[in-house]
């Protein structure tokens, strides 16, 4: 590294007077990376040496031809040499600058990616260098202080920064950037369901990728016969199809030539590239067609013998039914659990012990029971639990229980409605049946409540569209037992028809009548309020409001 050496004395050695030493030359150089100075002199017929090294500094003795001293703050100094014989002194001076020591370093906002990849070079280096040479591998040389640069090809490109000043220079350490080509390496297709015999075609194909978002999400699904011909109409059976699925990279991404595929119950797949690994035709072959399969909804058990304390166990198949028909294999005997601890030992039921009745069924082959399946013994809610495949189902009823030994408590042994929604007004229908009761009540969950000890059917009308929760109890001496059930009451479906302005509508507060034997008798002002609303209705129908008509049938 050079130092600016200012001469002082605007000669090339020092004037001494004859006999006296001669200092031939006298210059200072900075030593590279710090701020020491080297003073290199030539003095003739000298006694002794000695050097400051600063204005007001004090004299150090010196020998040979150089001595070297560190400043501790870059900035300008004037070193004497001083040089003495018996005959006098000559003295020298040198005027310098110790330049700021500088080290080249930079910081990168990120080291790899994709190409073409856009990386910010940021300068950190110290000492103030004055001119920057970056060198970005095969990618050339640039003088910004703070470059931002683009490489568009992959590869690996080590960067160094040269830093200078006039008198100084500084190599940094190399940083590696690393850009990897735009190459989607996985694509999974899901979404596309299997052919079944009887079905059309699915064409509705979803793909992710990997690096993910680079894929056109909905791709193209063609069908095809065995033939190679392309498919339309329904699957036939026992018969193997293939799908085309036609994906478009994205984002300047392309497939890579080794590209893997993960497709839902397809048995061979295989791949074609185009348009420079822009597009890929992926072949999906599947399994032969099977017939298909029929979701069974509902299924209804019957004709179980609930827990009697004292009782011989029932445990004979029960009569089993579904919707749709037809859908059920077989059915189990039934098994009596207790629901304290799970045990099912003894023929007896005990008294005052909560049993559950727990059955399978088996879906009948080409059926299978949706996630969604309801159940019910003897019309009662049962809970519900599916084997993996869907073809087996558990179907467990909690009983009432049993009564303690000499008592009787009351058994609601069927409680429905009939239709469970409909549209303002609803005229429903329940069926009410009980044992060993005294007393049942029901309240329509409208703030209607009726009680009677028959059993049969309840004809009631609900007028207002919300969601009612009727329920029903029965009692007598030795305790109560209740059931409930849902119906939903929609609002009527307005019309385009123009109608009468009715500002005040006619509204009837229900009224229950009990029948006499099998017939149910309203009274004539029932009948006149019957007439009104009719009548009304034909102008207005959102207002028409019908009276409730509950009548008990033996």
């Amino acid at each position: 590294m050079l130092l600016a050496i200012f001469l002082v004395m605007g000669c090339v050695g020092a004037v001494s007077a004859e006999g006296e030493p001669i200092i031939e030359s006298f210059s200072a150089d900075q030593d590279p990376g710090t701020l020491s100075v080297t003073f290199t002199y030539n003095v003739k017929d000298a006694d002794t040496l000695s050097i400051k090294y600063f204005d007001g500094d004090t004299e150090h003795s010196i020998s040979g031809t150089s001595v070297s001293h560190p400043y501790t703050i870059a900035e300008s100094y004037t070193a004497t040499l001083n040089a003495t014989n018996a005959n006098g002194t000559t003295l020298d001076s040198k005027t310098f600058t110790v330049e700021p020591i500088i080290e080249a370093s930079f910081t990168t906002n990120i080291s790899s990616g994709v190409a073409p990849l856009t990386v910010q070079f940021t300068d950190e280096s110290t000492g103030s260098p004055s001119t920057y040479t970056w060198t970005f591998g095969s990618d050339g040389t640039f003088n910004e202080q703070n470059p931002k640069h683009t490489f568009t090809n992959p590869g690996e490109y080590d960067v160094v920064l040269n830093v200078s000043t006039d008198t100084a220079y500084s190599v940094s350490t190399p940083q590696r950037i690393t850009v990897t080509p735009r190459v989607i390496t996985d694509v999974d297709i899901f979404g596309l369901d299997a052919p079944v015999s009887g079905q059309s075609p699915d064409i509705s194909a979803f793909v992710s990728s990997t690096p993910i978002g680079n894929v056109n999400l909905t791709p193209v699904v063609s069908w095809y016969a065995p033939n190679g011909a392309p498919f339309t109409g329904n699957f036939a059976n026992g018969t193997i199809y293939k799908a085309i699925v036609t994906i478009e990279a994205t984002n300047n991404y392309t497939f890579a030539s080794d590209i893997g595929f993960d497709v839902d119950d397809a048995t061979s797949i295989s791949r074609v590239l185009e348009s420079n690994n822009r597009i890929v035709n992926v072949t999906c072959i599947y399994p032969a067609t099977e017939p298909e399969i029929k979701d069974i909804t509902s299924v209804s058990i019957t004709g179980v013998t609930l827990p009697v304390g004292g009782a011989t166990k029932n445990t004979t198949k029960p009569a089993v039914s579904s919707n749709p028909s037809g859908g059920i294999a077989s059915i189990s005997n039934i098994t009596w659990k207790e629901d304290s601890d799970g045990s099912t030992s003894g023929t007896v039921f005990k008294y005052e012990t909560v049993y559950k009745a727990v059955i399978t069924v088996e879906a009948e082959s080409g059926y299978k029971f949706t996630s969604g399946l309801t159940a019910t013994l003897n019309d009662k809610t049962a809970l519900v639990s599916l084997n993996d495949d869907r073809t087996s189902a558990t179907i467990t009823y909690t009983c009432p229980k049993t009564t303690a030994e000499g008592k009787i408590h009351p058994v609601i042994t069927k409680f429905t409605v009939t239709p469970t929604s409909g549209t303002a007004p609803l005229d429903v229908r329940f069926t009410v049946a009980t044992t060993n009761a005294t007393n049942v009540t029901l309240n329509f969950g409208d703030g209607t409540i009726i009680t009677s000890t028959k059993n049969g059917y309840v004809d009631h009308t609900y007028s207002t569209a919300v969601s009612y929760y009727p329920i029903l109890t029965a009692t007598n001496t030795n305790g109560s037992v209740t059931e409930s059930l849902s119906i939903l009451v929609k609002a009527p479906v307005a019309t385009s028809t123009p109608t009468a302005t009715q500002t005040t509508p006619l509204t009837t507060a229900p009224l229950t009548t009990m029948s006499l034997g099998e017939i149910s008798i309203p009274s004539p002002f029932d009948i006149i309020k019957e007439f009104l609303n009719l009548f009304y209705s034909l102008f207005d129908p959102t207002n028409y409001v019908t009276a409730g008509n509950e009548s008990t049938a033996v």
